[in-house]
């Protein structure tokens, strides 16, 4: 028997995935539609008539999707749709619905662990992962899912898996639109690269079955958009630099650009920009409500009352005398959550975090607050204060304005932190615990008066 060269073992390979493709996707045959908008508008009409969402923007996000989903060569990144709600309020009809209408929708459910980074490599379906249990992301099938979203929405960035026979490793490419359905927030590094659609139990009489006719031409129809744009250029007529000073916001101009171009009407661009502009608001909500956000709140506080301090005192009088940072950041004790009482690691890695470099010098300790590092901070984490900082007149500025300290002497931050400076082989829960003993019994002290 004649052994097989190369080129035919490849080619017996090729061979069996375009038959096993054409068994999840049986060939349609493409329909001519009249135009872009028409069948934009037809897309739009019948997932309004297959799907009860709560807003009417939703049919705008999921139509471009489905179009994008057809055209994904053309473009660097691609966003993710995130179906966001309450057992019985839509997600899996509109999973199925993108099944049918997108290239090639491939439900995660079909998928076993071992199988996903060969189907997404070899076929570049739209993924729909449906996160059932609520430690999904827990489980192997849920930490594989990570690392392809985490890869998946941009192009050129492969992931690279061990290969089990000892030979060269593996390289999948994952990237591809995505759409995942839960009832659970998702991890913040995976929902930062979502549009998240919030679904709500149908008040609207809609058909039970998905076995109809006007979707199966509608399909056809998106098969025949799918082959005009098959092999078309990267190049688009949308200047993306343009997109994003209109988005205002490079995150925003990720999720909704590639949306945005493909839809050819002006009803739906309008839509998405308007949905950028709440996902933006979103962004700054989030990062808000954030830990960091609230430290540099207190540390703006802290540097508005030295820089303040200094316009009183006169310009060019000595250095304002720092504010004690762990007083301003101690806030009510008894009210924070035990993992905040652990100061030596809760405070200090929040700064660190923020980029401010500690000082030390022989009497007192603490941060160096950079003017145009706290700016670009303030600007992204609570920029509603942003004018705080732009109100101080260029006459208040002085050397000690471009660097001014911030001390952690006295309250409980800056005792933990003044026991792990002087004892630099202490536990830092050790130390706290010390502190918060040294605290009892002072108050206890003053209740027994």
């Amino acid at each position: 028997m004649t052994e097989l060269t190369r080129e035919q073992k490849l080619e017996q390979i090729r061979e069996r995935l375009n038959e096993q493709c054409s068994r999840l996707w049986p060939p349609i045959k493409p329909e001519p539609y009249f135009n872009e908008p028409w069948l934009y508008d037809k897309t739009y009409k019948i997932l309004y008539a297959f799907a009860d969402l709560p807003d009417d923007r939703y049919y705008t996000v999921a139509s471009s999707f489905a179009f994008l989903s057809h055209r994904v060569p053309q473009f660097e990144t691609v966003p993710y749709l995130h179906l966001w709600g309450q057992t019985q309020s839509g997600k899996t009809r509109l999973q199925k619905l993108f099944r049918k209408l997108c290239h090639r929708g491939l439900l995660a459910s079909d998928l076993t662990p071992a199988t996903v980074y060969q189907s997404l490599s070899y076929w570049q379906p739209t993924l729909l992962v449906d996160e059932r249990d609520k430690d999904y992301w827990k489980t192997e099938m849920g930490q594989v899912m990570l690392s392809v979203l985490n890869s998946g929405y941009q192009r050129d960035v492969p992931v690279l898996r061990a290969n089990r026979e000892g030979g060269p490793m593996n390289i999948y490419d994952t990237f591809g639109p995505k759409t995942i359905s839960g009832i659970r927030a998702l991890p913040f590094s995976l929902a930062e690269r979502c549009i998240r659609l919030k679904t709500e139990t149908a008040v609207r009489q809609i058909p039970y079955s998905l076995k109809n006719p006007a979707l199966d031409e509608l399909a056809a129809n998106l098969q025949a958009y799918h082959e005009h744009y098959k092999g078309a250029s990267e190049n688009l007529d949308i200047d993306f630099d343009e997109l994003n000073e209109t988005f205002g916001n490079g995150r925003a101009t990720e999720l909704y650009g590639p949306l945005y171009a493909v839809c050819p009407t002006v009803e739906g661009r309008r839509d998405l920009l308007d949905m950028a502009k709440e996902t933006i608001a979103d962004f700054h909500a989030d990062e808000s409500a954030s830990e960091m956000a609230e430290v540099l709140e207190h540390i703006l506080d802290a540097w508005l009352q030295v820089q303040r301090t200094a316009e009183l005192a006169s310009v060019k009088g000595p250095e304002p005398t720092p504010t004690p940072l762990s007083r301003i950041l101690e806030g009510d004790w008894n009210t924070m959550p035990e993992e905040i009482k652990r100061p030596g690691t809760w405070a200090s890695a929040r700064i660190r975090d923020l980029g401010f470099k500690p000082y030390r010098t022989n009497i007192e300790r603490g941060y160096t607050i950079d003017r145009k590092r706290l700016s670009a901070k303030v600007r992204r984490l609570i920029p509603a204060r942003l004018s705080e900082l732009e109100m101080l007149s260029s006459n208040t500025l002085t050397k000690s304005d471009n660097v001014t300290s911030v001390t952690t002497q006295g309250g409980k931050v800056g005792k933990v932190l003044d026991k792990l400076l002087a004892n630099p082989d202490m536990d830092e829960k050790e130390a706290a615990r010390q502190v918060l003993e040294e605290y009892e019994n002072r108050k206890g002290g003053f209740d027994s008066e």
